[in-house]
C-alpha cells in the first residue's frame, strides 16, 4: 500500500536505546518467578516438583512420564529443588527472562508509537499475568523474529544479524514446545505460519531449510536436557493425546460475566486482526501470504488457542485468555514503520484501544485479584522488591529455602512409612508426591502419576498395566480424595482398581494410607448382574449384595455437543449417588471413566473407607444413582449401562498387627498400649484429616524419657457431635509416670462451658523431665451427665519426642 515504507529501519537514538535498556530492565524484574517452598501435600506444587524430579533422575518424557506439561514446565513456577535451583535462576530467569523482556520492548519502541510504548508498560510491566499469558507472548515473539528475518534480503552484515534472529526464534519456539500442551501447540502453529510466510516469500526450498532448522534445535534442545531423540516423536504424540481428553475430564462452567466478556474480546480481536491484514497487504499484486496476513493469522491463533486454554477449565483459567487478549494487539504493528503520521496514529490508536479494553474486561471479571488501582501499583512493587531481594543475594535465599525445606521435613516427617519402605520404589496415588521427595524415598511413578490427569482410557490402560507389572512400584502412598467434586475412583480408574487387587494396606501415618504389593494382579472373569440404558436424571438401583461391583456405562455425545466442544466446552456430566444412610451426594464423572469403569462398591471416598474395608467394615454404600447434565442436548437421551460382580476386588483377611496399626496410626505415633471400653473409630470431614475417634472413658500410654519428652497432638470434636444439643464437657488430663509415681502435667475441658472451643481443633503440647525412662498418659473423661453417643474426640497428628 502507498502508505507503508520500504525503507530500512532507522539507527536508534541514545534515548531510544536507554529507554529500550530501562524498560526492560523494569518488565524483567515485574516478571521474574522465584523459587518457591517445596512441594508437600499441596496439588499443583507436587506435580510440578515431579516434573523437576523426573528431569534431574533422567527418567524418560513421553515413555516414563507422559503429562500435559513437558520437562521445561517446572521451571514456569518452580517449587524448590537444590538440583534444579542454579539452572532456574542463571538460564530460565537471567539469560531467558532478560533477552525475552529486552527484544519485547525493543520491538514495542523501535516499530511503535508512544501510545503503544504505553500500552506496552501499562501490560507487560504493571498488570499482573499468569505464565501461559507469558508463554503466549514468548510464542508471539518467536514468530515476529522469524517474520523479520522472511523480509528483504540484506547486505552481509544483516543477514548475520537476521541469521542470529533466526536461530532465537527457532529455540524460543523449541523451548515452548517442552513447557505444556498449549505452548506446543501454539509453538507448532506459529512454525507451521513461518513456513507458509517462507513459502510465499523466498520459495519452498526457503520453507523446507527453516524446517529442518527447525528439527535440528528441536532435538539439539531435547539432548541437552538430558533425553533420547527416539523419544521425541513419542513426547510429541503422547502429550497430545492425553491433552485430547482435557476438556471432557476438566471443564467447569465459567460465571456469566466471564462469558459474556470474553466472547466479544475474542470476536473483536480477530476483527481487528482482519483489519490489520486488509490494511497492509499489498494490491493485487501483492504476495499471497504476505507479512501483514502472516501477522494477523498468528494473532488470531494466539487468542483463538487461549480461549480454548482458558474455557476448557473456565474455573480458574479464563485469565489466561484475557492476558493473552491483552498482549496480543501489541503485535499488530507493522515490520515496517508507516510513513503517513496520521495512518500510524490511527492503527495505534485502534489497537491499544483494544488492548486497554480487555485489560478492563479481566478486572471486571475480577480474575487478576485486582480490586482497585492501588493494589495493582502495590502488587507491582512487591514483585520488583521479592526479584531484587532473590536476584541480589541468591546465596541467602538458597539457605532460607533449604531451611524451609528442612522444617517441612521435620513437619511432614513419615518415619515409620520410611523405615517400611526402605530402598524399594514407591509411588503416590492422588496426593503426596511432594512427601515422598522430602523423605528422600525411591520414586517410581506411573506414567500419568497425577491421578486427576488421567484423561482418556488409552492412558488410564497404561497406568494400570504399569502398575500391575513387574515394572510398578512395591508401594503406593494413598491419600483417598479427589478434585473438582469428581466420583470417588474414578481418578485413575483402572488403577484403583489393580490397587484393590493387588496391594493391601500396610500403614497408617500422617493422613497417608501405605499400600505394599501383596501379590500378582490377577484379574478374573466378571459376571454380568445388570445392564440396560437409562435417559438422564432416571433413577437406577445397584443389585443388591455387599459384592464388590463396578459399574460400565457409554455416553455418547451428539452431533451439537462435538460442535459445542469445538467451539466452547464439554458440558460437565453429573453422577448423583444415594448411600445407604439415607444422604446423597453429587459428583462429576469424566465419561472416559465410566467406559473404562468405575468401582461404586466398595464406596471409598477416604483413607477411612479403605482402612475400613481392610478391616471387613462397610459404614456406608451406593444404593442407587442417576446421571445428570446442564447440556442435555450435547449427548444422546439415553446412556447404555451394565453393572458386573468383580469379586477379584474382595478384601483379604487382615493381619491383626497390621489393623492395629492402621487404627492407631490414625492418630500419630503408635501408643504402648490403649484402654477403652467403645470399639475404636475411625472418621474424617471436609477440611479435617482422618483422625482416631476415641469414646470416653478412654487412655493412651507411650514411651517417654530420660531426659526432656513432649507430647504434642492435635485434637477436634467432630462437627456433628460438637452442634448435638446434647453435647456435653469432655475433660483430657496429661500424666507423666516413672515408675509408681504419676503428676498431672496438663488438663483441658472441652465442650459447650469448656474453656477451649468446639469450634476449631485446639493444640496439646506438653513437656517434663524423666529422670528414668517413663510414660505420658492421655486420659480422656466425660461429665458426669454425658450422653454415650456424644462423649468423643478425635485425635491426630500426635508425635511424641524423646
Amino acid at each position: 500500500m502507498d502508505d507503508r515504507s520500504t525503507d530500512k529501519p532507522t539507527k536508534l537514538s541514545k534515548f531510544q536505546s536507554g529507554l529500550i535498556l530501562v524498560l526492560a530492565l523494569l518488565c524483567w524484574l515485574a516478571r521474574i518467578s522465584p523459587p518457591r517452598g517445596s512441594a508437600t501435600l499441596e496439588l499443583d506444587p507436587s506435580y510440578q516438583q515431579a516434573l523437576g524430579v523426573a528431569l534431574t533422575h533422567g527418567l524418560r518424557f513421553g515413555r516414563e512420564i507422559v503429562f500435559t506439561s513437558g520437562p521445561l514446565a517446572y521451571f514456569t513456577a518452580s517449587p524448590f529443588d537444590p538440583a534444579l535451583y542454579t539452572a532456574k535462576l542463571w538460564l530460565w530467569e537471567v539469560l531467558l527472562g532478560a533477552s525475552l523482556a529486552f527484544l519485547l520492548f525493543a520491538r514495542l519502541v523501535r516499530r511503535g508509537t508512544w501510545i503503544d510504548v504505553a500500552t506496552g508498560v501499562l501490560i507487560l510491566i504493571v498488570l499482573p499475568m499468569p505464565d501461559d499469558a507469558w508463554l503466549f507472548a514468548m510464542g508471539l515473539l518467536a514468530a515476529d523474529l522469524g517474520l523479520e528475518c522472511l523480509g528483504e534480503a540484506q547486505d552481509g552484515r544483516a543477514r548475520w544479524s537476521f541469521g542470529l534472529r533466526g536461530f532465537v526464534s527457532l529455540l524460543l519456539l523449541s523451548i515452548l514446545t517442552l513447557i505444556k500442551v498449549t505452548s506446543m501447540t501454539f509453538a507448532f502453529a506459529a512454525l507451521v505460519i513461518l513456513l507458509l510466510r517462507a513459502t510465499s516469500k523466498q520459495g519452498p526450498r526457503t520453507a523446507a531449510a527453516w524446517f529442518a532448522a527447525f528439527v535440528g534445535v528441536q532435538a539439539l534442545l531435547w539432548l541437552c536436557i538430558g533425553q533420547r531423540l527416539v523419544d521425541l516423536p513419542l513426547y510429541f504424540w503422547s502429550s497430545i493425546e492425553l491433552a485430547s481428553g482435557f476438556d471432557a475430564a476438566m471443564s467447569l462452567r465459567p460465571t456469566l460475566l466471564s462469558l459474556g466478556l470474553g466472547i466479544p474480546c475474542l470476536l473483536l480481536g480477530v476483527a481487528l486482526c482482519l483489519l490489520h491484514a486488509k490494511r497492509l497487504s499489498g494490491g493485487e499484486r501483492a504476495e499471497k501470504f504476505d507479512t501483514a496476513r502472516a501477522q494477523a493469522l498468528l494473532v488470531a491463533a494466539a487468542l483463538v488457542l487461549a480461549y480454548k486454554a482458558g474455557f476448557a477449565r473456565a474455573s480458574d483459567h479464563i485469565v489466561t485468555f484475557f492476558s493473552t487478549a491483552m498482549i496480543a494487539p501489541l503485535f499488530l504493528i507493522p515490520l515496517e514503520r508507516v510513513s503517513a503520521a496520521g495512518s500510524a496514529w490511527r492503527q495505534a490508536r485502534l489497537r491499544c484501544s483494544v488492548a486497554c479494553l480487555t485489560a478492563v474486561c479481566a478486572l471486571a471479571t475480577s480474575t487478576m485479584d485486582i480490586q482497585a488501582p492501588s493494589t495493582i501499583v502495590a502488587a507491582f512493587s512487591r514483585r520488583v522488591r521479592q526479584s531484587t531481594a532473590w536476584l541480589g543475594r541468591p546465596g541467602e535465599t538458597l539457605a532460607t529455602l533449604e531451611r524451609a525445606r528442612d522444617k517441612l521435613h521435620e513437619d511432614c516427617a513419615l518415619p515409620r512409612i520410611k523405615s517400611i519402605v526402605g530402598t524399594r520404589s514407591i509411588s503416590a496415588f492422588s496426593l503426596g508426591d511432594g512427601a515422598l521427595f522430602l523423605e528422600g524415598m525411591n520414586w517410581k511413578p506411573r506414567p500419568v502419576f497425577p491421578a486427576f490427569s488421567v484423561f482418556t482410557e488409552a492412558t488410564a490402560q497404561a497406568n494400570a498395566e504399569f502398575l500391575a507389572s513387574e515394572r510398578g512400584p512395591d508401594f503406593i502412598l494413598l491419600r483417598g480424595g479427589s478434585i473438582d467434586f469428581r466420583l470417588p475412583s474414578s481418578e485413575d480408574p483402572l488403577s484403583i482398581q489393580v490397587l484393590l487387587r493387588a496391594f493391601q494396606p500396610r500403614a497408617n501415618e500422617g493422613g497417608f494410607l501405605l499400600l505394599e504389593r501383596e501379590r500378582p494382579s490377577e484379574s478374573q472373569a466378571r459376571a454380568l448382574v445388570q445392564n440396560g440404558q437409562i435417559e438422564w436424571g432416571e433413577r437406577v438401583r445397584l443389585p443388591a449384595g455387599d459384592q464388590p461391583l463396578v459399574m460400565h456405562a457409554q455416553i455418547q455425545p451428539s452431533i451439537f455437543g462435538r460442535l459445542r466442544a469445538a467451539l466452547f466446552q464439554t458440558p460437565m456430566v453429573e453422577m448423583e449417588v444415594e448411600l445407604q444412610s439415607g444422604e446423597s451426594s453429587l459428583h462429576r464423572i469424566a465419561p472416559f471413566a465410566l467406559e473404562c469403569g468405575v468401582v461404586l462398591r466398595p464406596w471409598l471416598p477416604t483413607n477411612e473407607a479403605w482402612i475400613d474395608r481392610a478391616r471387613g467394615r462397610t459404614d456406608d454404600s451406593v444404593v442407587a444413582l442417576r446421571f445428570k447434565t446442564s447440556g442435555q442436548a450435547s449427548f444422546a437421551p439415553r446412556i447404555a449401562f451394565e453393572f458386573q460382580l468383580a469379586n477379584d476386588l474382595r478384601a483379604r483377611t487382615l493381619d491383626p498387627a497390621i489393623e492395629r496399626e492402621l487404627v492407631f496410626g490414625a492418630a500419630g505415633d503408635l501408643p504402648l498400649n490403649l484402654e477403652s471400653t467403645k470399639a475404636l473409630e475411625l472418621t474424617g470431614w471436609d477440611g479435617a484429616p482422618v483422625m482416631l475417634l476415641l469414646a470416653a472413658p478412654a487412655s493412651l500410654r507411650f514411651a517417654a524419657g530420660p531426659g526432656r519428652a513432649s507430647l504434642q497432638a492435635k485434637l477436634r470434636v467432630p462437627p456433628w457431635i460438637a452442634s448435638a444439643p446434647n453435647f456435653s464437657d469432655l475433660r483430657l488430663l496429661v500424666y507423666a509416670k516413672e515408675g509408681d509415681n504419676a503428676r498431672e502435667c496438663a488438663r483441658f475441658d472441652v465442650g459447650p462451658t469448656g474453656v477451649d472451643a468446639v469450634s476449631s481443633s485446639f493444640a496439646l503440647d506438653v513437656q517434663a523431665d524423666f529422670a528414668t525412662a517413663g510414660e505420658w498418659i492421655l486420659v480422656i473423661r466425660s461429665g458426669p451427665n454425658a450422653d454415650e453417643a456424644t462423649a468423643r474426640i478425635g485425635i491426630y497428628d500426635l508425635r511424641v519426642n524423646r
